[in-house]
């Protein structure tokens, strides 16, 4: 695979680690894939074989060694601001349907948001913070 593919192949699992939870495993995998790009991008010549073998290794490298802790650090973030968020109103940037997740803004900066309510939320209608999990705010109907 040229250079360029791993490239791609990479920046788009680490945007897709930003469009949906899933826990950094992505955004691992996405990483990973620039290490066969940039040996391309340096000039080493590689069989395909010895591409895939750098890729899977730095996959395993990176989440053992790097996923854990990063992932740790960021959900303890989390859990410090977890008190001082419950209770406050956001408002939807988009409707959200009961269990999807969706944006709201709150206190100027948007946030994805599950709707944990038995109904949708509305764009621009206001939404309860309950709690949070990771980065995602657990928000029902006002």
């Amino acid at each position: 695979m040229p250079w360029w593919g791993w490239l791609a192949l990479g920046a788009a699992l680490l945007a897709a680690e930003l469009g949906i939870t899933a826990d950094f495993w992505l955004a691992v995998v996405g990483a990973a894939a620039f290490g066969p790009a940039l040996m391309g991008l340096v000039g080493i010549d590689s069989p395909i074989w010895v591409q895939w073998l750098v890729f899977g290794v730095l996959t395993v490298v990176l989440a053992v060694f790097v996923r854990g802790p990063a992932y740790r650090k960021l959900m303890a973030g989390a859990e410090d601001m977890e008190p001082e968020l419950l209770g406050e109103q956001a408002r939807a940037t988009g409707t959200i349907a009961p269990g999807e997740i969706g944006e709201v803004k709150l206190r100027g900066s948007v946030w994805r948001a599950r709707n944990d309510g038995n109904r949708a939320i509305a764009e621009g209608s206001m939404a309860q913070v309950d709690g949070v999990d990771g980065v995602v705010l657990r928000v029902r109907p006002v």
